[in-house]
């Protein structure tokens, strides 16, 4: 199986400047979105990491039937403890 891979260099990922453009789209309903803000939360990209919040946004990409949104909800839980 092969997972979505998207390339981003790496100040980008770590700048404010990428975040309100990832929200904006989730919002709109892009699981590739919620993918990504769950990631930055959990890693403590652009913003102060975060898993509880990571959570929520993967979930939410689950409830929209996302695969990959959903394997890595499962880590997220799992590195909660």
């Amino acid at each position: 199986m092969y997972s979505r891979c998207v390339f981003f260099p790496l100040q980008t990922l770590k700048s404010q400047a990428f975040f309100p453009d990832s929200q904006s789209s989730a919002k709109a309903g892009n699981t590739e979105a919620m993918n990504s803000i769950g990631w930055q939360y959990q890693n403590g990209y652009g913003v102060e990491k975060d898993y509880k919040t990571a959570a929520e946004w993967y979930l939410k990409g689950v409830e929209a039937g996302d695969e990959e949104c959903n394997e890595d909800y499962q880590r997220c839980i799992d590195a909660m403890g």
